[in-house]
């Protein structure tokens, strides 16, 4: 008499052979639903990483147009005086053309009552006025500035470097913060 004919009735499997069988099914249903989750784990890594260089990426024109900027009339002083939301008219030499100036105006704007606003540049080669330039969205989703996390702020440490601070709320809904620290020209 073999060990497992005891367990065994006349025809189908054992009670041991189909633990045994089941233990197995189930683990290999374990393992192939982590690996069904693991693309849509790296796409939202890959997502989240996107979506906190976007707002960085977004101010790349302001900080190239801050580093080209006249260092003598940049506007520090309505910066400190601001709540932050607001960096005044700044210009720098236009080398094409025959303006000698281009003016720029940067402003956090928001959306008619809702929480939510845009950065926005106005442009104007002729003169630092707003109803002749031409407006431009930096980056939508932007949640207003406030005292503690200003816009525009002059770093207390350095005269010379400029803070720019940036929260926006991604498409999935978490909210990403972009900083960037420039240098003034002097």
């Amino acid at each position: 008499m073999k060990p497992f004919d005891a367990l065994r009735g006349e025809s189908g499997f054992s009670v041991v052979e189909l633990m045994l069988w089941a233990s197995m099914v189930a683990g290999l249903s374990g393992i192939v639903a982590n690996l069904a989750i693991v693309p849509t784990k790296v796409k939202g890594l890959v997502d989240q990483m996107i979506f906190q260089q976007a707002p960085v990426q977004a101010l790349d024109s302001l900080v190239r147009e801050i580093k080209e900027a006249d260092s003598t009339r940049f506007p520090f002083t309505s910066i400190n005086q601001s709540q932050g939301g607001t960096m005044d008219w700044f210009r720098h030499a236009n080398m094409a053309g025959n303006q000698p100036y281009t003016y720029y105006y940067y402003v956090f704007e928001n959306a008619g009552g809702s929480s939510l606003g845009s950065l926005v540049r106005y442009m104007n080669l002729q003169a630092p006025q707003i109803a002749t330039a031409v407006r431009t969205v930096i980056l939508s989703q932007v949640l207003p500035p406030d005292p503690s996390v200003p816009l525009f702020q002059k770093d207390p440490t350095r005269d010379d470097i400029l803070l720019i601070r940036v929260q926006q709320i991604a498409p999935n809904g978490k909210k990403v913060l972009g900083l960037r620290r420039v240098a003034i020209r002097n």
